[in-house]
């Protein structure tokens, strides 16, 4: 189980960019015997998730899949860095919904 701490600082790159609310997510751990993963979901579009597997190894490295993309799916370096995608990830799908709303 992922601690309190760092799913609080999940929550607040979540609305860090003050354009949503942490209600406009769901955020759910699944945990299996060698990691945990954090699994995003922006309610009102489940096409707009967030993954990022977390080694209970110690592994730095998090393998992470999102839609939509700031960048390519790949691996993040540090748990650190995860914030920063996270907050990236909502930035692109507000840029996604102004797309929407506009057309």
């Amino acid at each position: 189980m992922l601690n309190k701490s760092f799913l609080s600082d999940v929550r607040k790159a979540l609305t860090i960019n003050q354009k949503f609310n942490e209600n406009n997510f769901l955020v759910k751990e699944i945990e299996t015997q060698s990691d945990i993963t954090l699994s995003i979901i922006y309610r009102f579009d489940p096409e707009f998730y967030f993954q990022a597997k977390v080694s209970k190894s110690g592994d730095n490295s998090i393998p992470t899949q999102f839609s939509p993309q700031t960048t390519e799916n790949g691996e993040l370096k540090r748990v650190t860095d995860l914030n920063n995608s996270i907050s990236l990830w909502t930035e692109q799908i507000y840029k996604e919904l102004m797309i929407r709303f506009y057309n």
